[in-house]
């Protein structure tokens, strides 16, 4: 029973890092078509602060998701210091913020190459292999007006 265990979370430990290699080389694609260096899409931090200026969103969004990621961070670090309530309270509005964040990203990416819902439905939900459309497909890159 063992192997089991073992074979599948082989298994699900491959499918996360396909999809995360996928996202990875379909940034790189997409910050060349936008212009920037392809390699800059595989620092994390820095790779959020390039992606939110080729797709114009306003800074305080940047902001927000590294306030979030640090305050994660602190929470993780300091975990036995928190009251559990308010370590609920706080991941609550982490994953809030988190995820309007990146609503509006792929909304945002979604319109510098012309695409639409269904197509920024797809990015969201699977971004490897929709990043990979847009890197390496025929859309052609727009610059947007702040949002």
């Amino acid at each position: 029973m063992d192997i089991f265990y073992l074979v599948l979370f082989i298994i699900c430990l491959f499918l996360a890092a396909d999809n995360y290699i996928l996202t990875i080389i379909g940034d790189w694609r997409i910050f060349k078509k936008a212009g920037e260096k392809g390699w800059k899409s595989l620092i994390p931090i820095y790779s959020l602060f390039v992606e939110h200026r080729v797709i114009g969103m306003r800074h305080i969004w940047l902001i927000l998701d590294l306030c979030a990621i640090a305050t994660e961070f602190v929470l993780d670090l300091f975990e036995d210091g928190f009251d559990e309530n308010v370590k609920f309270v706080v991941a609550v509005i982490i994953a809030v913020i988190t995820f309007i964040g990146l609503v509006l990203r792929v909304h945002h990416l979604g319109n510098c190459f012309g695409k639409g819902t269904g197509f920024k439905i797809g990015l969201f939900f699977i971004p490897g292999l929709f990043s990979l459309i847009l890197g390496f497909g025929s859309a052609k890159y727009t610059k947007p007006e702040k949002h």
